[in-house]
């Protein structure tokens, strides 16, 4: 979970109803940017003073946009990515800086559980049935 002083400012420039009558009396702070993978030295992360929060068009960076697990998710989710794809694997591995054997792991693990789930799925319809 992240928590940011004056996040409610972020939308439109007007503070929320709890900020106005409670108040701040300390330092206003800044967006700390997440971790961005290191391109030019892989397998590490850019020092936080060199990341940006922004894009190039002066827009918030999205959410999730350099977590490893979340967009491992939505691979997997779209069918993107496999553990017989070991080509996939190498570019997720380098793109986020994450060895290749844990993404290797946590890809076979989602596939387990999607295994699972059709086959609980299978059992209650043919309890359904009965």
């Amino acid at each position: 979970m992240e928590f940011l002083k004056d996040g409610c400012k972020e939308n439109n420039g007007d503070q929320c109803s709890w900020r106005k009558d409670a108040g701040w009396k300390g330092p206003t702070m800044a967006r700390v940017p997440e971790p961005v993978p290191d391109r030019e030295n892989p397998g590490h992360y850019k020092d936080v003073f060199d990341t940006l929060n922004e894009r190039d068009t002066r827009e918030a960076r999205p959410v999730d946009k350099f977590a490893p697990r979340a967009n491992r998710k939505k691979l997997f989710t779209a069918n993107k990515i496999s553990v017989n794809d070991k080509k996939k694997i190498e570019e997720f591995s380098i793109q986020y800086a994450v060895e290749e054997e844990h993404v290797t792991a946590y890809v076979q693990h989602m596939e387990e559980q999607k295994a699972y789930l059709l086959i609980r799925a299978r059992e209650k319809q043919q309890k359904k049935r009965q």
